[in-house]
């Protein structure tokens, strides 16, 4: 089975389309980048840390939550534990 565009996509290209996805709705890439380090355990504002790691179940997570902040829904909702 392949595995999801996301996780094959190169690094330098996957940040500027969550950016690009959360702008469409209305949201900011600061917005993104709270996402990325609350997804992150607050410890990196980089996807490509999450991604180096090896934890291809994150990547796909984070693309969710940006996905739900793209469509409106509320940080404190998005943000949830």
């Amino acid at each position: 089975m392949a595995k999801p565009r996301i996780l094959i996509t190169p690094m330098a290209r996957v940040s500027p389309l969550h950016a690009a996805k959360a702008g469409r709705g209305g949201r900011t890439r600061g917005e993104v980048d709270q996402i990325i380090t609350w997804r992150a355990g607050g410890t990196s504002d980089r996807l490509h840390d999450v991604l180096e790691a090896g934890v291809d179940l994150e990547a796909l997570l984070l693309d969710k939550l940006v996905d739900e902040l793209a469509r409106g829904r509320a940080m404190e909702r998005t943000l949830r534990g």
